[in-house]
């Protein structure tokens, strides 16, 4: 059996978790089966993408399509229709002759190589996110209230800008979710996610979390410091709940100054997050870790870290920085939103605090940064949960018999 694996990103470039699952998944699918992978390569710095193709071989050849931000635009046409990468998919894929094709985030492929595929060709597909159904991802509008119709967008300003004319968010939907009816099996890492989408279309979807290679997580040990550290790892932006922590640690903060807050990840709100912590006398306490790629970094920010905080505002999925965490023995402070509850067990694993409630986000926080024994605790049974639920090796298995079923 040939797989190829459809990513609008690819490591070691990635856009989050999804790509980063995406490779994951390929790596070990390659143990025993023929693998390739196509996927974007975007130039932020530049509107118009060029196209250019390269090709390189790891442990299977990988495609990467050079494109840029105007695909990654929401408001771009581009974004989930681009003639271009469906015919660079069509003969990367008369080339390759897959069996399977596993497509993962499509934002700035576009549903174009879906279309491409022949018709013998079976098509997996893992959602990541609301993009199918929602053109910025989230399902949040722009006073950050959660979406509940999604063809009523008036609140985003979402008009697709096409050549001519524009495209209403009606025909960009129905071709989307057109386009979707021909993926023979579709996977939602989330029980939130799932039902969220299915009762928005009319498609039908299985649950099967993510899985991630956690070897490296597991050997993790912690010493006892003088301070206690919480985390925020990956994308430090509003609909992740940044603004949510900062607040929640300015009144820690006031309670106990020996806590101090790493916020590790890309982000595009750097100078307001520095107004924020000068304005607020938390520079001390503070610290901003910009964009890495480096996996030896994020071992060493978990390795230093007491407390894993995931406050979202937004209905996340099954991040994968949560695995991570919990991979690693740290307890988690977390949203109770989206699929973040299915992860985290109130109590047991960490805590769930209401989305967006800084008081209650600081307290819980508080709890476990001055209670060591309830930390180790909390941090053995979740690490206990990611070897039996998470391990990419498991996850695999399942998704080998996905394939083999169709």
């Amino acid at each position: 059996m040939k797989v190829g694996t459809i990513s609008n990103n690819y490591p070691p470039e990635t856009l989050g978790g999804a790509e980063i699952y995406a490779k994951a998944l390929a790596d070990e699918i390659s143990k025993k089966q023929e693998e390739f992978a196509f996927a974007g390569r975007y130039n932020i710095w530049e509107y118009m993408p060029k196209y250019d193709l390269s090709v390189y071989k790891e442990d299977y050849w990988v495609y990467r399509l050079g494109l840029a931000s105007m695909n990654l635009d929401y408001k771009a046409v581009n974004n989930f229709f681009d003639p271009v990468v469906g015919l660079v998919a069509r003969n990367i894929f008369k080339k390759e002759r897959p069996d399977v094709l596993h497509f993962h985030n499509l934002a700035g492929l576009s549903v174009a190589p879906l279309l491409a595929t022949h018709s013998k060709v079976k098509k997996v597909m893992t959602l990541h996110d609301f993009w199918i159904v929602c053109p910025k991802n989230t399902l949040l509008r722009k006073d950050a209230s959660l979406c509940n119709d999604i063809l009523k967008c008036l609140g985003c300003d979402v008009r697709i800008k096409a050549s001519f004319i524009p495209v209403p968010l009606w025909l960009r939907h129905k071709v989307v979710s057109g386009v979707l009816k021909g993926v023979d099996h579709i996977i939602s890492p989330s029980k939130s996610l799932k039902n969220i989408v299915e009762g928005f279309t009319d498609l039908k979807i299985e649950h099967i979390p993510n899985g991630l290679m956690i070897d490296d997580y597991m050997r993790i040990q912690r010493e006892e410091q003088d301070t206690q550290n919480v985390l925020m790892l990956g994308a430090i932006l509003p609909h992740k709940g940044a603004y949510v922590l900062l607040d929640a640690f300015r009144k820690i903060h006031l309670l106990d100054n020996s806590l101090r807050l790493t916020l590790a990840g890309v982000t595009s709100e750097w100078d307001r997050i520095k107004n924020y912590m000068r304005a607020n006398r938390l520079e001390d306490v503070v610290e901003m870790v910009g964009w890495f790629n480096s996996e030896k970094k994020k071992l060493q920010l978990l390795e230093k870290a007491d407390v894993f905080v995931q406050p979202s505002i937004w209905y996340e999925n099954n991040p994968l920085t949560v695995i991570e965490a919990m991979a690693s023995g740290l307890p988690v402070v977390g949203s109770g939103i989206g699929g973040i509850p299915e992860m985290v067990e109130n109590g047991r694993t960490g805590f769930l605090s209401k989305a967006g409630d800084s008081r209650e986000l600081g307290e819980k926080i508080l709890r476990l940064a001055q209670d060591r024994r309830l930390r180790e605790s909390l941090g053995r049974a979740g690490r206990e949960k990611a070897e039996k639920t998470y391990d990419i090796r498991k996850h695999a298995s399942k998704i080998m018999k996905v394939y083999e079923s169709l």
